[in-house]
């Protein structure tokens, strides 16, 4: 019966994912990155495109645990891909952050909608390819075979895209509205340079478990 498998797995899902949100990660970076413009707009486009990002990969692990036995060789260059994409979209975000270090009109160069289309755009490329939570969506829904009814695996990726936006959202306005950035002197660029530096070694723990498997 749908109802009771949608119960089995809700109940299992929302406290696990629940420990991965609260973990510090990329995306928690992405929402620093983007409340250090003091923009509302901006933290809530990020925000939401980690959470549609989160849903898209969560559907992805769920087709994924539906073929794990048939093409396991797909996924795991898929998952070498995933982690490769994911590896250049921080090493472009920690780039562009240290540059605006330097410029501060830079930052102010666009317009808010320009903006606010960026920072949504690379939150959901960052959440589908983040190889910190698309390996739990794997393990957790090939675990489940609940998923395999339609309504559950809907409701369950639709749980998970709900659950990061409005975490992300509560953590970037919270630290939009502490005004934490503002506290500091117009010229202490301090924060952007630590973030910058962050996502670079964010890409490297990405890549790495493909550089020590080595070949084959």
């Amino acid at each position: 019966m749908a109802t009771s498998s949608l119960v089995a797995l809700l109940s299992g899902l929302i406290p696990a994912y629940a420990l991965v949100l609260s973990s510090p990660g990329p995306n928690l970076l992405l929402i620093i990155r983007a409340s250090l413009s003091g923009s509302p707009g901006a933290t809530v486009a990020a925000a939401s495109g980690i959470g549609i990002g989160a849903g898209v990969a969560a559907s992805c692990a769920v087709l994924a645990a539906s073929l794990v036995s048939l093409q396991g060789a797909v996924l795991d260059w898929a998952e070498a891909a995933g982690r490769v994409v994911f590896a250049l979209l921080l090493i472009r975000s920690g780039w562009r952050t240290l540059r605006r270090v330097g410029s501060v009109a830079d930052a102010a160069s666009a317009s808010p909608e320009i903006r606010h289309a960026a920072q949504f755009r690379l939150g959901a490329l960052a959440a589908m390819s983040n190889p910190l939570t698309v390996p739990f969506f794997a393990a957790f829904f090939l675990a489940h075979r609940e998923t395999r009814e339609l309504p559950v695996a809907i409701a369950a990726c639709s749980l998970v895209a709900l659950m990061a936006t409005g975490w992300f959202i509560a953590v970037g306005m919270l630290l939009v509205r502490s005004g934490w950035r503002m506290r500091m002197s117009s010229n202490a660029r301090w924060p952007e340079a630590a973030i910058g530096c962050a996502f670079f070694l964010c890409a490297g723990a990405a890549i790495w478990p493909l550089c020590a498997s080595g070949p084959g």
